[in-house]
């Protein structure tokens, strides 16, 4: 899929050459600009690979995604310092003492806690999963219920 490469490779080739000039400037600002950016990228790609079989279906997906990296990259809009304060931060600060554990359990305990973590994901999505089938059955009956009277 030579889109799906061309915005990979927008979305680091760029940013990783901007990152290393401004590590090696002496001017702080382009700093945060460029780790901000890093954290929404990261941030976007991990949620991406979940939904991946859903956006595959969304017209114009990767050109949409080319728009919003190069977006990203301009630092007169300041986007990924907005989608940080907005969404990001307060999303880590909420969860900061759960998000360290488990950094500092995979730091002591290795691979064996991150399978730990999948495993509970994957209980945790069954559930999900079997709640929704059972709401989506409910709501069939309702309607069926419905239109038989």
């Amino acid at each position: 899929m030579a889109t799906g490469f061309i915005c990979n490779l927008a979305s680091i080739l760029y940013p990783t050459y901007a990152t290393f000039k401004a590590i090696e400037s002496t001017e702080k600002g382009d700093d945060a600009h460029w780790l901000t950016y890093w954290v929404v990228v990261a941030v976007f790609q991990l949620v991406e690979s979940f939904t991946d079989l859903l956006v595959f279906w969304i017209p114009f997906y990767y050109t949409l995604k080319l728009v919003l990296f190069i977006a990203l990259q301009y630092p007169p809009l300041a986007l990924p310092e907005k989608l940080y304060q907005q969404f990001l931060g307060p999303f880590f600060r909420k969860h900061e003492a759960t998000l360290d554990h488990h950094v500092d359990k995979f730091k002591t305990d290795g691979v064996s806690h991150l399978s730990t973590l999948a495993k509970s994901g994957v209980e945790q999505a069954k559930t999900l999963a079997n709640k929704a089938q059972s709401k989506a059955q409910a709501a069939k009956k309702d309607v069926k219920s419905k239109k038989a009277n």
